[in-house]
């Protein structure tokens, strides 16, 4: 059986502006058990650390790269190390979101992957881009 976290869980882990349930989520986190994220959760989290918290890009890339290499989460769709490198590539600006750096990491797994898109700052390393 898989187990996932959620935005919210994770959001109370990294922020702890909620007591009880900070403690909560880090008796989670911070135990043995095996958790899965979803990009699209640490897509949503990004967000809500960044817009919500106000928490600067560079110290949100920071967090979800520790999430992503803890030995007792998986990330779900990409291996954890395509997933960093993708968060990396959101850290020196707002030039690549943190939507299309999963999306990305996603297509960076799957072997001679094209993403079409209009958009030009659409990270291509590894990938091929194309517009419709």
């Amino acid at each position: 059986m898989a187990s996932f976290l959620d935005t919210s869980v994770l959001a109370r882990y990294l922020v702890q502006d909620h007591p009880e349930l900070g403690r909560r989520a880090a008796a989670l986190i911070d135990s043995n058990a095996r958790l899965s994220v979803s990009l699209v959760i640490l897509t949503e989290l990004a967000f809500v650390l960044t817009r919500h918290y106000r928490i600067g890009r560079k110290q949100v890339v920071a967090a979800l790269t520790e999430l992503a290499l803890r030995e007792s989460i998986e990330t779900h769709e990409a291996p954890s190390d395509v997933v960093v490198e993708a968060l990396e590539m959101c850290a020196p600006s707002g030039r690549i979101s943190f939507a299309d750096a999963m999306a990305w990491a996603i297509a960076r797994t799957s072997s001679d992957a094209t993403v079409w898109s209009f958009d030009r700052r659409f990270p291509t390393r590894g990938i091929t881009l194309r517009e419709p």
